[in-house]
């Protein structure tokens, strides 16, 4: 599809002729109100207990957690883990462990136990166990197994009496008999089982030939099933995945379910009457005009409810009515950890919240998540009354760092608390935008961000804006005094690495601060190339590309990213004093030429490429995005020191770039400039960069980014300690591994030499980064000169600088 980029630019324009009358007007403008907290606001206090698995993780290569629900007056978990295994050794489910967890609504820890020794007390002769699912049912928990006893092969369920910790019943899921006449069984796939009210239900899959045959099968409370197949009403080649579901009453579900076409279907589902069709076709249409109504899911005992960074909300389907049950700006939790849990319990003035946590995203290692119980109970008074109401605008969902940073400044900061406002959100904010047929994904995420910022500019400039804007670093337009404070007093915190801070500057101020940051670069090994240098000249790279690389692109990226990325790692060669461009310079035309030069895959052959890749699920590309310094590890499977981040080719083989991960900026028209940068320090203090380095991003802090890389090897040489005697070095090769242990102070060293080595933010306004894509495809294509082409990019630029001022 051709992207709209006309109706972008409309839209950026949009924003830009604000500005100019933001500079004018912003001056002189009278600082407003902050309200502050009463005594008749809610509060909410949360107790946070951590829950332990029950097994050793050091003695295995992959240990996860599920939280299995409540059960009367227990919250169970689930623990389960892998020990290592050989390469070529078949796999058996005694290489598997599970636990089972059980705490009380309190949060408090009451006992754990060894589910596979559960079983072997009903079924002594148990081998080969292997948990196929595991749920509540009324006050009980019902355990499906498959195992071997003896010379047989059987599938039962046990029910589980978390207050006796016995096992009260067993019955077959399958007879032997049952097992036989079936030819579909052994292709069967459990997505889920749930109780409704007096229902159990089971969605689930079944692996044919022609694809996935999906089912959902409802036990009546007389104990009949009822098993309704979905691909009698769509065809095989229409539903792609299945998710959870909505309890319409009286025996109806709504099942969501993703469909080829990459839309959202719900199925409803009669029970009674057997019968399945698409929600627009019937009486439950309205689903569709529900807000987030793909978040919300049936919790037994609560209804139909979401829990999101925002709070909880319940869904009334018979008035159609959603109902904000309690705020998160009225609690003191961590809005992201609050988004992965799952309800648990809600009583007057009482939450129980449970769940895992995946708060670092970045390996494949599976020891980066927390299982918590998260108790909320209303405050008799509000603990804040007279303090200051901070708003804070993210277009984003705030991640784990960023979400605690502000847990803790409401926790400890007495003058002030911070809140969300959730309008500036992505999802507020696309709601307005339509995806045209004609627009691609990209497309149409750059007119959101336009509507954002739109959005963002006409609430400045009437002067109810946000107090604090998270994440807005790319926006240039909003470095100036009518509209950001000039916040580079609050970034003279020790250990704060300067070349960052300087990369952030607007002449000799800072209005948005970088709290943490990535390194993009390409991947090489030690020797296939001149490591000395931070970076890539373009001779060296044609030398890597036409040498080691034998002609094949290492980056796997078009020309017109290929010139992007340059662009960036030239950083302001381009930028003018002014907040201009210049981009009619031999600079320009030596990278266009560059890049031209290159023997690269057409955009086609390299779709293809990149559409085969995602089928394996293998990266063969060497264009590296280091998040964290786990990334770095993984990327490097331990070997920091023999595979290498280079930076980009530029005329002057400059370091890696640097993309900004996370930011923040005051608005100048705040009533609170002193509470908003005390914020703004405390995001810089070693600490909480400390949880910035661990979990999203880079640290801007060297003794914290240190900290996060000697915890980052600490793990990677604990699970290398697992694999070490079980795969062969070359194995952990092939298995993309940990190749050997890493020396702590060697890996801090190297993520200090490239942070320094940085050369600058990729940094670039989305309108003129379209304008140079629309129209360096005639040079590349050979219609124009570059000097034409040149000329004409810096018009349009100019006019577009003008316009937005």
């Amino acid at each position: 599809m051709a992207p709209n980029f006309k109706r972008f630019a409309g839209l950026m324009l949009t924003a830009s002729f604000l500005c100019p009358m933001l500079f004018v007007s912003g001056c002189g403008k009278p600082k407003r109100d902050v309200p502050e907290v009463t005594e008749d606001m809610p509060w909410y206090e949360a107790t946070i207990n951590s829950v332990d698995p029950g097994l050793d993780v050091s003695d295995y290569t992959y240990c996860g957690m599920l939280v299995v629900g409540k059960a009367g007056d227990y919250v169970v978990f689930q623990s389960f883990a892998q020990k290592a295994f050989g390469l070529y050794d078949v796999f058996t489910p005694e290489y598997n462990d599970y636990h089972l967890t059980v705490h009380d609504l309190d949060g408090n820890y009451c006992y754990d136990v060894d589910t596979k020794e559960l079983i072997r007390s009903v079924e002594a002769d148990a081998t080969q166990i292997f948990i196929d699912d595991i749920t509540v049912v009324s006050d009980e928990v019902v355990i499906s197994a498959s195992f071997v006893a003896g010379d047989e092969y059987k599938e039962q369920a046990f029910t589980y009496d978390p207050v006796t910790q016995a096992i009260t019943s067993t019955r077959d899921i399958r007879t032997a008999e049952e097992m036989a006449a079936d030819p579909n069984s052994d292709y069967a796939i459990t997505n889920y089982t749930a109780q409704v009210e007096e229902y159990y239900v089971k969605n689930y899959d079944i692996a044919l030939e022609t694809g996935l045959e999906h089912h959902f099968a409802v036990t009546t409370p007389d104990g009949e099933t009822k098993d309704i197949c979905i691909n009698d009403e769509f065809p095989m080649d229409y539903l792609v995945l299945s998710y959870d579901f909505l309890y319409l009453g009286d025996s109806v579900f709504a099942v969501k379910y993703e469909t080829y076409e990459h839309s959202n279907i719900f199925c409803i589902i009669d029970i009674d009457n057997g019968t399945v069709k698409e929600a627009g076709d019937t009486e439950y249409s309205w689903l569709y005009d529900v807000t987030n109504n793909w978040d919300y899911k049936y919790y037994n005992g609560i209804g139909n409810a979401l829990i999101s960074q925002d709070g909880i909300t319940l869904l009334d389907v018979e008035t159609h009515e959603e109902t904000v049950y309690i705020n998160f700006d009225d609690c003191d939790i961590n809005r992201f950890d609050a988004a992965s849990l799952e309800i648990i319990d809600l009583q007057d003035g009482k939450v129980t919240l449970a769940g895992v946590i995946l708060r670092n995203e970045t390996s494949q290692m599976v020891f980066n998540y927390d299982a918590e119980i998260v108790v909320l109970q209303k405050c008799d008074s509000n603990p804040h009354v007279g303090e200051k109401i901070l708003t804070a605008a993210s277009f984003d969902e705030l991640t784990y760092p960023m979400a605690e940073a502000i847990r803790l400044f409401n926790l400890n900061n007495e003058d002030a608390i911070i809140i969300m406002d959730p309008k500036y959100s992505y999802d507020v904010v696309s709601k307005d935008i339509i995806f045209d047929a004609d627009m691609d994904d990209e497309t149409y995420d750059l007119q959101v961000k336009a509507a954002f910022m739109n959005l963002l500019s006409i609430d400045l400039l009437a002067n109810e804006g946000p107090d604090i804007i998270l994440g807005t670093m790319e926006y240039d337009q909003l470095n100036d005094p009518a509209m950001m404070l000039d916040l580079s007093d609050c970034t003279e915190v020790e250990g704060v690495y300067e070349n960052i801070m300087g990369f952030a500057k607007t002449g000799d101020k800072i209005y948005q601060v970088p709290v943490a940051v990535q390194l993009e670069g390409i991947m090489v090994n030690s020797g296939s190339t001149d490591t000395s240098v931070p970076g890539f000249s373009y001779d060296s790279f044609r030398d890597y590309l036409y040498g080691p690389c034998n002609g094949s692109d290492p980056c796997l990226m078009t020309r017109v990213e290929y010139l992007s990325t340059i662009l960036a790692e030239e950083g302001y060669t381009f930028r003018t004093e002014d907040g201009g461009y210049d981009l009619n310079n031999e600079e320009f035309a030596e990278a266009a030429a560059f890049v031209e030069s290159l023997n690269l895959m057409s955009d086609e052959e390299l779709a293809d490429q990149l559409a085969w890749q995602s089928w394996m699920s293998n990266d063969f590309s060497d264009h590296a995005v280091i998040t964290t310094g786990l990334e770095l590890l993984y990327q490097t499977g331990n070997l920091v020191s023999d595979k290498i981040l280079m930076g980009f080719p530029s005329s002057e083989a400059k370091g890696a770039l640097m993309n900004v991960e996370q930011s923040v900026g005051v608005c100048a028209a705040t009533g609170a400039p002193e509470a908003c940068k005390a914020f703004v320090k405390s995001l810089l203090q070693e600490d909480i960069q400390t949880v910035f380095g661990k979990y999203c991003g880079i640290s801007v802090n060297c003794n914290a980014q240190a900290e996060a890389c000697r915890s980052f090897a600490d793990m990677m040489n604990g699970y290398f300690e697992c694999i070490e005697d079980v795969h062969s070095y070359q194995d952990r090769l092939a298995l993309q591994e940990p190749v050997e242990a890493v020396d702590p102070e060697t890996f801090v060293s190297v993520m200090d030499g490239y942070i320094r080595n940085a050369a600058g933010f990729r940094h670039s306004e989305a309108a003129v980064e379209l304008i140079i894509r629309e129209e360096i495809q005639a040079y590349f294509a050979g219609q124009k000169t570059i000097e034409e082409v040149m000329d004409i990019i810096q018009n349009r630029v100019d006019l577009y600088v003008e316009e937005r001022g």
